[in-house]
């Protein structure tokens, strides 16, 4: 079992990162997604293929993802 370390965000809330975590200034949205959907919560077979398919629905649907 990992250890996790609770921070605060820039706004107040509670942040669980792994011990060492390094924090990012910038996510990158097939990263979020990836993450997401490769958790415990939402295990997919292929979480990359199916970050690519969301980020390139919701540019479809009129979304700018930067």
């Amino acid at each position: 079992m990992r250890a996790l370390v609770i921070q605060t965000s820039p706004c107040g809330e509670y942040v669980d990162r792994p011990e060492g975590a390094v924090q990012m200034t910038e996510l990158d949205p097939k990263d979020v997604l990836t993450d997401l959907f490769d958790s415990d919560d939402l295990p997919l077979p292929n979480p990359e293929a199916a970050a690519e398919i969301v980020i390139q629905r919701l540019i479809d649907a009129g979304f700018e993802i930067k």
